[in-house]
């Protein structure tokens, strides 16, 4: 039988793996994407202590998409058609994937459901 400690640890694990991965895919921008989900990931536990975990969801979720946009809007003014998004969208959008996905295993949010709607829907405690 596992711990609950050992679990987490697991869980960790994959996520970290996971970063490396995409880092490595990326090439000259791997770097700078590890540097970046690093500093989010360091202060995502302060910033969901002060400002709240659907606050700090909706904010996330808010650079990453304000990230990703100027990414798309500069692409175009320099005529280029890559698919890749900016390392700080990505950054976001991972820290939050792997957030649900805590949340998911521990039970506490359904798999189905949008990650602000099921937070506003919860009870404060």
């Amino acid at each position: 039988m596992r711990s609950k400690v050992q679990e987490l640890a697991q869980l960790a694990y994959k996520c970290v793996k996971q970063v490396k991965d995409k880092a490595n895919e990326m090439d000259e921008k791997g770097k700078d994407f590890t540097s970046r989900y690093l500093s989010y990931a360091k202060k995502l536990p302060s910033m969901i202590i002060y400002n709240g975990l659907l606050t700090t969801v909706a904010f996330a979720k808010a650079k990453a998409k304000k990230a990703s946009t100027k990414a798309k809007v500069e692409e175009e003014k320099k005529g280029q058609r890559e698919k890749g998004e900016k390392v700080e969208a990505l950054a976001w959008k991972m820290l939050l994937g792997h957030l649900e996905k805590f949340l998911n295993e521990e039970g506490i949010k359904q798999e189905n459901k949008d990650f602000i709607e099921f937070l506003s829907e919860l009870e404060v405690q």
